[in-house]
C-alpha cells in the first residue's frame, strides 16, 4: 500500500517536473533552426583559381558531384534532428501530462487510503458491535436451549399426563358407551312400559267404562191374551239394568201383533212414530213396558195364538238410554211369545199358565 509521505512527494516531484518541462518547451523558437553550412571552395574550384583556368577535370567534377551529395545528407540529417528535437518536446510534455495524473492518482490514493483506513475503523467498530451482538445472541441462543431442554421435558410430562388422561377418558368413554346402551335399553323398557302403561290404562278406562256403564235389557215379560170381557192381546216385556249405574232419560218405542209363524224374511218390524217414556233405571232394577195388539181376533184362534200353532203375539221396539259417561246407547228386540201350562189344577179345575217366548234374532242389537 502507498504511504502518506511517498504520496505527498510523489505529488509534489510530477508538479515540479511538468512546470519544468512546461516552460523549457516555452522557451522554445516555433521556427526550426537550420544549420548554416560555410561554403568552402571544392578541389576544382581552388584548382581553377590556383592554375586560373575555367575548366575542370573529370575527377574534379565527381569531387563536386560528392561534396553535393554530402550537403543532401547534411540537411537530410538536421531535418532528422529537427523531428528528432520535436518528437522530444512532445515526449516531455506527454511525460509532464503523465506526472500530473500521476500526482492526482497518489492524491486520490491518498485520499482513497484515508477513507479506507475510515472504513476499516467503521468496520472495526461494526465487527465490534457484531462482536458483542454476536454474544448477545450466543447467550440468548444458550437460554433459548435450556427454555427448549426444560419446555421438551415439561412437554414429555405432559404427554404422559395426557396419556394417562387420555386411556382414562377412553375407559370412560367404555363405561359411559355401556351406561349409554344400558340407558338406551332402560329407556326402550320404559318407553315400552309407557305404552303398555297406557294400552294397560286405555284398557282398565274401557273396561271400567264397560264395568260401570248402564247396560239396559229387554228380558221377555208377561202378557195377556184375549177373553171374552173385552181384553186384547197385550205384551209386556221387562226392561233391567244389568249394569253398575244408572240408565238415564230412558225412552222407547213399541208395538204387538197377531203374524203368522213363522215370520216372513222379508218383514220389516214397523214401529210407531211417537216415542214414548223419559224414565230413570237403576242398576239391578227392571222396569216393564207393554204395548196391545190392534183390534180383536176371532175367537176360535185364541187357542192357536196362545200355543204357536199358525199364529202368535209378537211384540217388537227399540229403546234408547244414557249412561253415566253421558254416552247414549240404543237396543232393538224383537220377541214371540206364548202360553204354556205348568203345574197342578187349581180348585176350579183350571191349570196354571206360564208365558214364554223367542228372541228374535231379525231385531235384536244393541251398541
Amino acid at each position: 500500500m502507498i504511504s502518506i509521505r511517498f504520496a505527498n512527494r510523489a505529488w509534489l516531484r510530477g508538479v515540479g517536473i511538468g512546470l519544468a518541462g512546461f516552460l523549457s518547451l516555452a522557451a522554445t523558437p516555433d521556427q526550426p533552426i537550420k544549420p548554416q553550412r560555410t561554403v568552402e571552395p571544392s578541389r576544382s574550384e581552388l584548382f581553377q583559381r590556383a592554375v586560373g583556368r575555367k575548366e575542370i577535370s573529370a575527377y574534379e567534377r565527381e569531387s563536386l558531384v560528392v561534396d553535393r551529395r554530402a550537403n543532401a545528407i547534411a540537411e537530410q540529417a538536421n531535418l532528422i534532428a529537427e523531428a528528432q528535437r520535436r518528437y522530444a518536446f512532445w515526449q516531455l510534455l506527454l511525460g509532464a501530462i503523465g506526472v500530473i495524473f500521476t500526482g492526482l492518482a497518489a492524491f486520490f490514493a491518498y485520499r482513497a487510503t484515508h477513507w479506507a483506513k475510515a472504513a476499516a475503523e467503521a468496520a472495526k467498530q461494526s465487527a465490534g458491535a457484531d462482536d458483542a451482538a454476536l454474544a448477545e445472541t450466543r447467550a440468548a441462543a444458550a437460554d433459548a436451549r435450556r427454555d427448549a431442554v426444560q419446555h421438551a421435558k415439561w412437554s414429555k410430562e405432559q404427554l404422559g399426563l395426557m396419556d394417562q388422561t387420555m386411556q382414562y377418558t377412553a375407559e370412560s368413554a367404555h363405561a359411559m358407551k355401556d351406561v349409554a346402551r344400558s340407558m338406551a335399553a332402560n329407556t326402550k323398557q320404559i318407553v315400552e312400559s309407557v305404552e303398555v302403561s297406557k294400552s294397560v290404562a286405555a284398557s282398565q278406562r274401557i273396561f271400567g267404562k264397560t264395568q260401570l256403564r248402564a247396560y239396559v235389557a229387554v228380558l221377555i215379560g208377561d202378557a195377556i191374551y184375549q177373553d171374552g170381557k173385552g181384553l186384547r192381546f197385550e205384551a209386556r216385556p221387562a226392561l233391567m239394568n244389568t249394569g253398575h249405574t244408572p240408565a238415564r232419560n230412558l225412552r222407547w218405542r213399541i208395538r204387538a201383533a197377531i203374524l203368522p209363524v213363522p215370520l216372513p224374511k222379508d218383514f220389516r218390524f214397523p214401529l210407531g212414530p211417537h216415542r214414548e217414556g223419559n224414565a230413570l233405571l237403576p242398576p239391578g232394577h227392571t222396569f216393564s213396558i207393554s204395548a196391545v195388539i190392534d183390534g180383536f181376533v176371532d175367537e176360535s184362534e185364541i187357542e192357536n195364538i196362545k200355543k204357536n200353532h199358525g199364529k202368535a203375539l209378537y211384540v217388537w221396539g227399540c229403546l234408547s238410554y244414557q249412561d253415566l259417561f253421558k254416552r247414549t246407547h240404543r237396543t232393538t228386540f224383537a220377541q214371540q211369545l206364548w202360553w204354556r201350562k205348568a203345574g197342578k189344577p187349581e180348585e176350579s179345575g183350571a191349570i196354571p199358565e206360564i208365558i214364554q217366548g223367542w228372541y228374535l234374532s231379525e231385531h235384536n242389537k244393541a251398541n
